[in-house]
């Protein structure tokens, strides 16, 4: 036997572990601090009705119950332990994997979550001052709400690499050495399905905070830019070439669905919109140099004359017409993709994101595998009790079932769980500076 091998590897799981542990405490008191902080305060003040509040929290209030019973069981195992080598943590993490399902309706929730943020602070104006006023509290540490909400994203995605270090420095002879690695497994597949929508939450948060330069002046009107499906590509600064020959400097807001055309404001540096013009059936090509102007492309609507920008360089140019050209492609695609799936289906048939759910989700469980994350099972379950948290984690079936919190949010609990059943945006505006042809 090594003994300074095994001294050397007790040592690094020791570091594994405490890692584990110490990330896990700033975790449960993040995820206490939304709800008493966040979810409380709009509550109990009406601030927002009980479906914004859905839409806004989703599981939060089982997850944070997962996860405080967690923390208690692990810290009393490592402490009761005295051999930190031997100590055992499978049993602990295979219940944890047993909830699972939680967090990917969690997940599955989010871009619906940074949609509703929006619109509320846009449209609720008690909403956007309680917003303003919780941001001068330093306990937010300089994050904004949504910050806060997508942290049970990165946690469940920050599991697998702890896991892995854990099991990397567990002796395979240990008693749940297979168990951790069926674990990390388990853990694996849903931070899989939670990176996709990570990547496209990401998108949306850029969605966002793009959208918070670009102002509405004067009379016109236009479409909200955020939508669930909408995000930021690109945007860039150009001469826009009218046919007599005018110029105007423009700023471009290229998005996946949607190209926006706005003046800057020096005094702020915001964008005013001046056009919004739909990627669907766009046509966009290069357009012939002049004697004046080089390095041009047009982008022309149905029905509608042609849009002629100037790029400072060739290669700036191709760029940008690709660009948009790619929006136009991927937003046509998609749409002959869901259109398969737009014909009346019976219940028995499955759409590819409710299937790719399930799939995750249900981990051969009958019972929750014929739900998926968006629709979960529903049922009784038992309280769990905040006086004795160092007893075992309740069963699987009562926190599933617990995933569904419409009547969370309606009997107004976050101490405990309830005993009860738990576009086309386009904007067609005639503006009398497009020009014909150059």
């Amino acid at each position: 036997m090594d003994t300074k091998q095994d001294e050397k590897r007790a040592y690094f799981r020791e570091q594994a572990l405490s890692e584990l542990i110490s990330t896990e405490k700033d975790y449960v008191s993040d995820l206490h601090f939304i709800i008493s902080n966040f979810l409380v305060p709009l509550r109990e003040q009406e601030i927002l009705n009980k479906t914004e509040l859905k839409a806004l929290f989703s599981t939060i209030e089982v997850i944070v119950k997962i996860n405080s019973l967690l923390l208690v069981q692990l810290t009393e195992r490592l402490e009761k332990s005295d051999n930190i080598e031997t100590v055992l943590l499978g049993d602990i993490f295979l219940k944890l994997a047993d909830f699972l399902k939680v967090y990917t309706t969690y997940i599955g929730d989010q871009e619906g979550c940074i949609s509703t943020f929006q619109t509320c602070k846009t449209s609720n104006k008690q909403f956007g001052t309680f917003l303003k006023e919780l941001g001068r509290n330093p306990e937010c540490r300089g994050l904004d709400m949504v910050s806060f909400l997508i942290k049970p994203v990165q946690r469940i995605c920050k599991y697998p690499l702890l896991l892995k270090q854990i099991v990397s420095y567990t002796p395979d002879t240990a008693p749940d050495y297979d168990v951790m690695k069926q674990v990390l497994t388990k853990f694996e597949e849903v931070t899989t399905y939670a990176n996709e929508h990570k990547r496209r939450l990401e998108k949306q948060q850029a969605m966002v905070q793009t959208s918070r330069l670009i102002v509405t002046k004067g009379l016109k009107k236009f479409p909200q830019l955020i939508t669930p499906s909408r995000y930021f590509v690109s945007s860039g600064e150009f001469k826009k070439v009218s046919g007599n020959g005018m110029t105007k400097d423009v700023h471009l807001f290229l998005f996946n669905d949607l190209l926006v055309e706005s003046s800057r404001k020096k005094k702020n540096g915001e964008f005013v919109q001046k056009k919004q013009i739909s990627v669907r059936g766009l046509i966009v090509k290069d357009h012939p140099d002049t004697s004046r102007f080089k390095n041009l492309f047009e982008v022309r609507e149905k029905s509608v004359k042609n849009r002629v920008y100037a790029c400072t360089t060739r290669q700036e140019q191709e760029s940008w017409r690709d660009l948009i050209l790619a929006q136009v492609s991927q937003l046509s695609a998609l749409e002959k993709e869901n259109s398969k799936y737009a014909k009346p289906q019976n219940n028995n048939t499955s759409s590819p994101r409710s299937t790719l759910s399930m799939s995750v989700a249900g981990y051969g469980n009958s019972s929750s595998s014929s739900s998926s994350p968006s629709s979960p099972a529903r049922g009784k379950f038992k309280t769990l009790d905040n006086s004795n948290l160092s007893s075992s984690l309740p069963s699987k079936n009562s926190l599933l079932a617990s995933a569904n919190t419409s009547d969370v949010y309606s009997n107004g609990l976050t101490s405990s769980l309830s005993e009860e059943d738990l576009e086309d945006n386009s904007y067609d505006e005639t503006d009398d500076e497009d020009s014909g042809e150059l």
